[in-house]
């Protein structure tokens, strides 16, 4: 799946530590459905307590693969 310029300025502009991620901005709701889907297909899951994504690993490192290369591949799928 390529990413659009709007997802990547979001995520370049996230926050990160460790496995989470919080966006750094509020986002209106088309633009958040769409980076969401980017974070899940990377791997991540919505943790309402944390307000944050959480990822298994680094999630610095899942967000450091997509954003030069435009592109999110599906990490359910082999």
């Amino acid at each position: 799946m390529i990413v659009e310029q709007d997802e990547l300025e979001v995520l370049s502009s996230a926050v990160t530590g460790g496995n989470t991620l919080k966006l750094a901005r509020q986002l209106d709701r088309k633009l958040y459905e769409n980076t969401h889907k980017v974070l899940v297909l990377a791997g991540d899951k919505w943790n309402r307590s944390a307000q944050a994504h959480l990822f298994q690993d680094k999630a610095a490192d899942a967000i450091e693969q997509i954003i030069p290369t435009r592109q999110i591949i599906d990490v359910e799928k082999p």
